[in-house]
């Protein structure tokens, strides 16, 4: 069964991510988030549903640009197998990532994309999700 989950909207939780509102043409539409600081994290509760149960990705559509840092992407507490490094030489808007979620039962999951550092290049570890995140089955 082919499912796909839009997540991004307002988070259920923040720390250090500032939710804005964004309108369609700035680097997509919805809720932008943005972070400056190791540790600060967004979440987003959603609902596989019954019968549904699979291997799941997360595409999530970013910024690259020389102040980026990395970002752990976590599933009901779990770490995916891969990050995200934000850093590119210049700004590169609407750069879209896939990770590997696991397996996801039915039911309710949570989602968190948390700020972990930098790469040896990059002056910042900013980050900013600038577009979507679409759960979806691999």
């Amino acid at each position: 069964m082919r499912i796909e989950i839009d997540v991004l909207g307002k988070p259920d939780a923040a720390v250090g991510f500032d939710g804005v509102a964004v309108n369609p043409g700035y680097f997509g539409c919805g809720y932008r988030q943005s972070a400056g600081n190791i540790g600060d994290f967004v979440s987003y509760g959603f609902h596989v549903p019954n019968g549904a149960g699979q291997q799941f990705l997360l595409d999530i559509c970013h910024a690259r640009d020389h102040n980026r840092g990395i970002y752990a992407i976590f599933a009901d507490n779990k770490e995916a197998t891969s990050r995200i490094d934000g850093y590119g030489p210049a700004l590169m808007p609407n750069q879209i990532d896939t990770v590997d979620l696991g397996f996801l039962a039915d039911g309710e999951h949570t989602i968190e994309i948390q700020m972990v550092g930098k790469n040896t290049d990059a002056d910042g570890q900013y980050g900013q999700i600038s577009s979507h995140l679409v759960i979806r089955s691999a």
